[in-house]
């Protein structure tokens, strides 16, 4: 039985969950992958396929028992009854470069890619399988209408794809929407310093916060600033202020951002 507060829908298509182990394996050169949700361990079973050594956090007690217990003799799996959200992830990695993956709860996807950006030093590579609708706003580029504030704020640190679709068939309970498979992969560098990391944030969520505008229209008042003063920094910058919101980079937020702060 599915835990509705859980949002657990089990991934029934094992062909599906060894695509993802061979991804997953591709990107993780030391072999030691970290797992969100076992679940019934249909993918579990296809990462330990793959020759990785798997630690899965799973908050369900009873399906971290009965993981446990299926591979009990199974020297690579290593099962974690908890909350990966409550976890430090500097102690699930010997090396600091977690690869992690997994099928993530719907519920709290917003609040575990979160989690992932603020360890993303800790993170290197990740594969997940999210609602459709997230996954596009993921991997969103400028100009695509899924282009947003989870764009950039996941874009200072990481570079994301879109792998593919999961259509509801595939999961037992079935969803009511489709699923994607996303990736990302660590940046040598992030984009921004981590002393101004907050504050930029702030201009992105300020910006998007009227996405449908100008522009110039949804940061006025951002740090007191009004439309003539907001047109002078635009113009240092090379923009175009009647732009909307997801018109503009990563690249071209950042040199705003750093414009207006000086």
């Amino acid at each position: 039985m599915s835990k509705k507060s859980l949002s657990q829908y089990f991934l029934i298509n094992y062909g599906l969950a060894r695509d993802i182990a061979e991804v997953v394996a591709h990107n993780s050169p030391d072999g030691q992958v970290v797992e969100i949700g076992g679940g019934k361990g249909i993918l579990t079973r296809a990462l330990l396929h793959e020759g990785l050594s798997v630690r899965t956090v799973e908050i369900d007690s009873k399906l971290a028992d009965c993981l446990a217990e299926s591979y009990r003799d199974n020297a690579n799996l290593t099962v974690v009854n908890e909350d990966i959200l409550k976890l430090n992830p500097e102690t699930l990695s010997k090396n600091g470069n977690i690869s992690l993956c997994g099928n993530i709860p719907y519920h709290i996807s917003g609040l575990i890619l979160r989690w992932i950006s603020e360890n993303s030093q800790y993170i290197s590579h990740v594969v997940l399988m999210v609602q459709k609708e997230v996954g596009l706003r993921i991997a969103g580029k400028p100009g695509d209408r899924e282009f947003g504030a989870l764009s950039i704020i996941l874009g200072i640190d990481y570079d994301a794809e879109y792998l593919f679709d999961v259509d509801q068939e595939n999961f037992k309970p079935q969803p009511k929407v489709d699923s994607a498979v996303v990736q990302l992969g660590r940046r040598q560098k992030p984009m921004i310093c981590a002393d101004d990391r907050d504050a930029f944030i702030k201009l992105v969520k300020k910006a998007f916060s009227a996405r449908r505008k100008k522009i110039i229209n949804s940061l006025k008042g951002y740090r007191g600033l009004d439309a003539e003063r907001l047109s002078e920094f635009f113009v240092r910058c090379g923009l175009d202020s009647n732009l909307r919101p997801d018109k503009i980079s990563i690249s071209e937020y950042i040199e705003l951002y750093y414009v207006i702060h000086r």
